[in-house]
C-alpha cells in the first residue's frame, strides 16, 4: 500500500536540493545504505539511486540544479 508523504522535496529551493544531492551521494560513497539515506532525508530510495547514478556518470556537475524551463515569472503587463 502506498502512502502519501507530507513532505515533497520538489518544494525546496534549488540550492537546497543541490546540497541534499551532494550530501546523499557523499553518504553512499562513505558506505551508507540508500535506504538509510532516503529515510533520513525523507525521500524515496529510487531518488537516491538516481542521484548516485547521475553522479557516477557525470560527476558532481550532474548533481547541480538545472535551470527551470519556460517563461520567467514576473510582473504582468497591463
Amino acid at each position: 500500500m502506498k502512502t502519501k508523504r507530507s513532505f515533497d522535496a520538489r518544494s525546496l529551493n534549488h540550492h537546497v536540493l543541490e546540497v541534499m544531492r551532494q550530501r546523499a551521494v557523499a553518504a553512499i560513497e562513505q558506505g551508507w545504505k540508500a535506504n538509510q539515506v532516503a529515510e533520513i532525508l525523507g525521500l524515496n530510495r529510487r531518488t537516491v539511486f538516481r542521484w548516485v547514478a547521475d553522479y557516477r556518470s557525470g560527476g558532481m556537475d550532474a548533481l547541480r540544479a538545472k535551470p527551470i524551463p519556460g517563461r520567467p515569472k514576473g510582473k504582468k503587463k497591463e
